[in-house]
């Protein structure tokens, strides 16, 4: 295997690390089994609480970046990762356990912060458009992996299924010795656009909107199983699989539909998350929901990439707000699932309403597309 090759690998092998945060989700049943006096939505928050401080790492990249260089903040976020994925197997204490996926998630921040930055200045032309690319799929394949992963280590104790980051600390050594580091390159000059505001704050709040609901069946996936009895906590694991097998299909595929479809892509995009949602609902069976996983998974990361592509010729105001909004999102889907509550206690149903805000999202989109044209 030439350099180049193990240079390509050792790049996107971070991605398996960004990947892995929803690794635990579908462990939750169990880890909410053993705190019974703590609230469920405390609870989801292991899943949604990194997002919310990856966008604090974006957030403080610019100030980092002054201070060391890419491949250092890199590797910096890896032993993060590292030893915040780790702490709730040796601390089984709530709150502990909350900080520790807080500590995680600034650590996945620190890596997207500076992946993208050391794929434009390592690789040019078709070879880093193809990189770029990639992360999308072996992310997809990341999140599968380390959700099996945790999964199998479920059956000796849910702190166990912890033990999955700790791949963190291996990619560690293996992107220290094959990555060189990274000089800031022309290459990566972002393109010169006018900035059109309405453009950024219209996809950035459609990409909340979007990413909270997809998060609502990650975080929820493995209860509408237990809770109607198709299946146990393990077969929740294997509903974040599938999520990640339509990922890594998704990412595979989105340019080829986006080329075919231009902007209606997003209507098919959000058609699929629809069903998703709808079929999990509506129907009582365990490979319905296993279906609809997938379906949500395909969906999901095909419309993320399309709004990131929307506003990143806007350069660092449009991808950092979109970003930012994408992480808040997946942070307060917890809360989502409260406010869904007040109007039914059916998981359900609210798997079928926010199958049917995905369709209102369609119209908003096909409303306003006019309004934010450039």
């Amino acid at each position: 295997m030439n350099k180049k090759m193990i240079l390509k690998i050792a790049i996107l092998s971070c991605c398996l690390v960004t990947a892995s945060q929803n690794a635990i989700a579908g462990n939750i049943p169990a880890i909410a089994d053993n705190f019974k006096n703590v609230a469920l939505s405390t609870i989801e928050l292991m899943t949604t609480i990194p997002s919310l401080f990856v966008m604090l790492a974006i957030l403080l990249n610019g100030f980092l970046a002054k201070r060391m260089n890419h491949k250092t903040s890199l590797l910096i976020g890896l032993l993060i990762c590292g030893i915040g994925g780790i702490i709730p197997y040796f601390i089984k204490e709530v709150y502990i356990m909350l900080i520790s996926r807080a500590i995680f998630g600034f650590g996945v921040g620190m890596i997207n912060s500076n992946l993208l930055i050391m794929i434009a200045s390592l690789f040019d032309g078709k070879e880093r458009s193809q990189m770029i690319g990639l992360q999308g799929s072996i992310g997809g394949l990341g999140s599968f992996l380390t959700t099996y992963v945790a999964g199998m280590l479920l059956a000796y104790g849910w702190h166990v299924s912890f033990l999955v980051y700790v791949i963190a600390f291996l990619i560690f050594f293996f992107v220290l010795k094959y990555v060189p580091n990274a000089k800031d390159s022309q290459n990566s000059k972002e393109v010169q656009q006018e900035v059109n505001y309405k453009r950024i704050i219209f996809y950035s709040i459609l990409s909340f909107m979007s990413v909270n609901f997809a998060t609502f069946f990650v975080i929820k996936g493995s209860s509408l199983i237990t809770i109607n009895h198709y299946g146990s906590v393990r077969d929740g694991s294997t509903v974040i699989m599938l999520i990640s097998i339509g990922s890594l299909l998704a990412g595979a595929m989105y340019g080829t539909i986006y080329n075919r479809l231009k902007d209606h892509s997003l209507i098919l995009f959000y058609i699929i998350c629809a069903v998703s949602f709808i079929l999990a609902g509506c129907i009582h069976n365990l490979w319905i929901v296993y279906i609809s996983a997938f379906l949500l998974g395909y969906g999901y990361m095909a419309f993320v990439p399309f709004l990131q592509e929307k506003v990143a010729i806007y350069g660092s105001v449009g991808t950092t707000a979109l970003l930012i909004l994408q992480s808040l999102g997946s942070f307060i889907t917890p809360y989502y699932g409260v406010l869904l509550n007040h109007f039914t206690s059916s998981l359900n149903s609210q798997f079928i309403i926010t199958g049917i805000l995905y369709i209102i999202l369609i119209l908003i989109f096909g409303i306003s597309k006019r309004v934010i044209k450039k």
